[in-house]
């Protein structure tokens, strides 16, 4: 069995973890785009709540009501806080699974290097016989000069 022929199961296995790897590295970045998507929504919300608490200040609102929307941004910026953290540990986890799909992108290239290599000295013997035959069938019979003539 050749070389080039003997790598292919292994081609197969970085492969195949390198498709899984995508996956995941996929998944993640679908989690973290998710996780943007609250904070930007959270982030709305707080701008619009504070801007209706400033246009109510301006015209008359009881203490009780400013107390509740004090409250109520209060919990929000909580609420922004603790979405912050989710997405700095999801763009964190992001990049862990990046830089791991990397490493086996570049182990499969690793291999199709190999391969290709196997597969250029496979082709370039397979050559050279092909040629020594060509060459052996080519020549003439050889006559011996030491053969008496009759």
């Amino acid at each position: 069995m050749t070389k080039s022929k003997r790598m292919k199961p292994l081609a197969k296995v970085v492969e195949s973890r390198e498709r899984t790897a995508a996956r995941v590295l996929g998944e993640q970045r679908r989690l973290l785009n998710e996780a943007e998507a609250k904070l930007a929504e959270l982030l709305g919300y707080r701008d619009e709540y504070a801007n209706k608490l400033e246009f109510s200040g301006k015209s008359t609102i009881d203490a009780r009501q400013m107390y509740d929307f004090r409250v109520f941004l209060s919990r929000l910026n909580e609420a922004i806080i603790h979405q912050q953290h989710r997405v700095d540990h999801s763009r964190r986890e992001y990049e862990a699974k990046r830089h791991q799909w990397y490493a086996t992108r570049t182990k499969v290239r690793a291999v199709d290097k190999i391969i290709t290599r196997y597969l250029g000295d496979e082709s370039r013997a397979s050559e050279r016989r092909e040629q020594v035959e060509s060459d052996e069938r080519a020549k003439p019979a050889r006559v011996d000069v030491n053969e008496e003539c009759d």
